[in-house]
């Protein structure tokens, strides 16, 4: 068991407090003697001659029926079946664990969810969202991406890395078209056929 869930528990039986799991509801003393006890149980109903299950039998599965070799007391369930009913059942004791401790889990659990002011990766610019939002806007978003893939392009042909893109770039408008097409591709950290690509559809418009 991982040590994180490893947490100071109170004895159901005694009122000792020990170390335990999630689970872990009786000391290890209380746990011997309840162990004890139900083997002194379960002899009992033997002698008596009432039904019993002795580990290694066959027996049916409480759900489908389908027969399963018993491998511990508490089994209940055939390896089809079992994975299933006990996620219902941690289910059923983590839903039971919360409500009756709602008060002291929910004001940690909202100051967590609760959106504070943090800095854009991108722009700088202060903003509240969901935590594990980086950027202010789309825009911003957008823009990292582009100069990423940009510095990615840059490394796998051994080029310079591109100046970083910034909104003002977006408008091919105040390119300075007197620059060549390579020129323009670093420093706006577009690549080369973008440019390419922009100076035609601005030459076409012009009409040549």
């Amino acid at each position: 068991m991982s040590s994180a869930n490893l947490r100071d528990r109170t004895c159901r039986s005694c009122g000792a407090v020990f170390p335990g799991g999630p689970r872990a509801w009786y000391c290890p003393k209380c746990r011997h003697e309840r162990r004890a006890e139900a083997c002194r149980r379960h002899k009992a109903r033997k002698r008596q001659g009432a039904e019993t299950r002795t580990l290694g039998e066959v027996y049916p599965c409480v759900i489908c029926g389908q027969p399963y070799v018993l491998r511990g007391a508490n089994q209940r369930y055939c390896p089809d079946c079992a994975p299933c009913a006990i996620k219902e059942a941690d289910a059923a004791q983590g839903l039971e664990y919360y409500r009756t401790r709602a008060a002291a889990i929910n004001p940690a659990r909202n100051a967590k969810r609760r959106a504070t002011a943090r800095p854009c990766a991108w722009c700088g610019k202060l903003f509240c969202d969901r935590p594990h939002q980086h950027y202010c806007s789309d825009e911003c978003q957008k823009l990292a991406r582009l100069y990423r893939q940009r510095k990615a392009d840059a490394k796998r042909s051994g080029r310079p890395e591109p100046q970083c893109v910034t909104p003002k770039w977006l408008d091919w408008s105040e390119v300075d078209w007197s620059m060549s097409d390579r020129e323009i591709a670093q420093m706006t950290g577009r690549q080369y056929k973008t440019v390419w690509a922009a100076r035609k559809r601005r030459r076409d418009k012009r009409g040549g």
